[in-house]
């Protein structure tokens, strides 16, 4: 997806948003212990970790800054998902929705990373 020379993300980037959003929304409704605190922050750094630096994959100086970007986004969001997978063990909470949601942002993700590797 190409416009004047610079690869448009708008779609995705509104996706990653939305997501970092309701990642956001589940920990405040997680109890207020020592142990939930490590959780919440750990989450809300790594969500907004991934959509902060989705949005940079747009500014890349070439195609090997570009994948280094979404590299971090990948880790990132993979760690979103592993946090999100204990909030649902240790609580109430329901997040498949959101994990569910991560996972195909991930793949758009690898397979973004891929497709780059074959047209280098």
């Amino acid at each position: 997806m190409e416009q004047k020379g610079r690869f448009d993300n708008t779609a995705l980037i509104t996706r990653f948003k939305k997501w970092c959003y309701n990642c956001l929304n589940i920990v405040k409704s997680l109890e207020n212990s020592n142990e939930n605190r490590v959780i919440i922050n750990q989450l809300i750094r790594s969500s907004t970790g991934s959509y902060m630096n989705y949005r940079s994959v747009n500014r890349a100086k070439s195609k090997a800054d570009m994948i280094h970007k979404l590299k971090i986004v990948e880790e990132e969001t993979d760690e979103s998902i592993g946090w999100l997978e204990i909030i649902q063990d240790r609580s109430n909470l329901h997040t498949s929705d959101l994990q569910k949601e991560a996972d195909e942002l991930l793949r758009i993700v690898v397979s973004s990373i891929a497709t780059l590797r074959r047209n280098t």
